[in-house]
């Protein structure tokens, strides 16, 4: 990202994400998989990237912020698993 803008990076492997996911609906058996790799592939260079737009500019912050990053996706996914357990009991 030395080079590239962070935010160009970003819109190229997220476009490139939404492409081969949508992509990946439609095709079966071995193309279908192949197809989510490469969304993984292009999911891998998401996370560090939104991590990277966000320290961005917070000065004195800069080792608080991106933990809390990681706090907050990790309570999205918790949180998400709890709706699930709760969804199935009842």
């Amino acid at each position: 990202m030395k080079f590239i803008r962070p935010r160009i990076v970003f819109l190229v492997y997220f476009t490139g994400m939404i492409v081969f996911c949508a992509a990946s609906i439609g095709a079966r058996g071995n193309a279908g998989l192949a197809m989510l790799n490469m969304t993984l592939f292009f999911e891998s260079v998401c996370f560090p990237t939104i991590v990277a737009l966000g320290i961005r500019g917070v000065g004195k912050h800069t080792k608080v912020n991106p933990s809390l990053f990681c706090v907050f996706f990790q309570l999205e996914s918790d949180v998400g698993l709890l709706f699930r357990k709760l969804q199935v009991g009842l």
